[in-house]
């Protein structure tokens, strides 16, 4: 017994020392824990022609203790799920086509209306024109549904879902030190719902991008956004027909792969083309920074502020988001992963109306097991609390998940 134990500890890495793991596993500049090559326990895929194919199937089980996202009466359940999916890449040295299929199934054991089945299908392509130029597209398509925390829905009586497709084309290119890139994107929502209808809408928006690197490994740039949503019909005596525009300035850098990210701040606005729906507008805030203080660990975190739409009482809602992660390979094959994020939602209220706010505050753990190759397990909590100058907006939720994660 003692022999069968040994082996089977050897098999799945988990007699590996931290030690090991900061000799043998130590992140290359620029990479992170979760995506550093780990060839003992990375999917190794299948040849279909000059596409790589990497298959992956995941299930498991959550526990919520407030289904609902209610403040009082809170309802508990078990919620089983699956999501298979399936990635295929390319293999030329030069370009890339990479094509992503997937679904997304909930099952709830007592409330059966809460049922949901997601999928997605995107397609992305890149043309390495010369070694500094290169031009992109993606297509996507997603079947997704609202969260029941959202306030835009929290009055519906089930899940209420919708199509989202969004196609973006864009380019980058450098002439010694100048970098040069632009993006156009859009993006169509449609719900499912008749009474949800009059969400339905499409958003166009333009990117432009110029940098200098002022030196090696730190470059200063100007970003420029436009962004228009038109509305596919009125809601109720509203036009919410929008043009918006935005500039930052932030730097991209990169101090020896131990920090690396971007960091940008400015201003956004957005202007409704009815009267009666007062403007958003706001400092811009969008950073992304990485620190790896050791092999062993990685901290990411995130700031980012973004006008969004709603259909309550208000033109739309400025909504400031920020957060903090830390993953750390306590062994080889076992990351743990601590978590914390806050939101800000600034209602701006059409007259007449009280003006809402949403904190939002969610921090969660998490330990994945690489058990080998083929199975990963994962074993995660989650809290999350919402605080509304709204009635009733209030709500706790905690939730329990166990996954795993087979793949190829």
């Amino acid at each position: 017994m003692a022999a069968m134990l040994a082996a089977w500890v050897a098999t799945t890495g988990l007699g590996a020392c931290p030690a090991a793991a900061a000799t043998g596993q130590a992140p290359e500049r620029g990479e992170t824990v979760r995506e550093r090559p780990r060839e003992a326990y990375d999917d190794i895929g299948f040849r279909a022609g000059v596409f790589l194919l990497l298959p992956h199937i995941e299930s498991g089980v959550r526990y919520e203790d407030n289904v609902y996202r209610q403040e009082v009466g809170e309802d508990e359940d078990f919620v089983f799920f699956v999501r298979p999916g399936i990635r295929a890449v390319s293999q030329w040295s030069n370009h890339a086509v990479s094509l992503d299929a997937g679904v997304e199934a909930d099952f709830f054991d007592s409330h059966k209306d809460e049922n949901s089945t997601d999928w997605f299908v995107t397609a992305a392509g890149r043309l390495d024109v010369t070694r500094d130029a290169r031009v992109y597209a993606d297509l996507g398509l997603r079947k997704s549904h609202e969260d029941r925390g959202d306030p835009d829905s929290a009055s519906v009586g089930e899940p209420v879902a919708y199509d989202v497709w969004v196609m973006s084309v864009g380019g980058s290119t450098r002439f010694n030190r100048l970098a040069l890139a632009a993006e156009g994107r859009s993006t169509g929502i449609s719900y499912d719902l008749a009474s949800q209808r009059d969400r339905d809408r499409r958003r166009n928006e333009l990117m432009l991008r110029a940098g200098w690197e002022i030196v090696p490994e730190y470059e200063a740039f100007v970003r420029a956004i436009w962004d228009k949503r038109e509305y596919k019909r009125r809601q109720g005596r509203f036009n919410r027909n929008s043009d918006g525009f935005g500039i930052v300035a932030g730097a991209a850098l990169d101090l020896g792969g131990l920090v690396f990210g971007e960091v940008s701040a400015g201003f956004r606005r957005q202007d409704y083309e009815d009267s009666a729906l007062p403007a958003i507008d706001g400092p811009a805030l969008d950073a992304k920074l990485v620190w790896n203080p050791t092999p062993l660990t990685t901290v990411n975190g995130f700031v980012q502020r973004t006008v969004e739409e709603s259909v309550l009482s208000a033109s739309g809602f400025l909504a400031t988001s920020g957060g903090i992660g830390v993953d750390h390979e306590l062994l080889r094959n076992f990351i743990l992963n601590v978590n914390l994020d806050l939101a800000n939602n600034r209602y701006e209220p059409i007259a007449g109306s009280p003006r809402r706010k949403d904190d939002v505050i969610g921090a969660g753990i998490e330990a994945t097991w690489l058990v080998n190759r083929l199975l990963h397990v994962n074993l995660g909590y989650r809290f999350e609390r919402r605080h509304s100058t709204a009635a009733g907006g209030d709500y706790d939720n905690n939730a329990v998940t166990l996954a795993a994660r087979l793949q190829y």
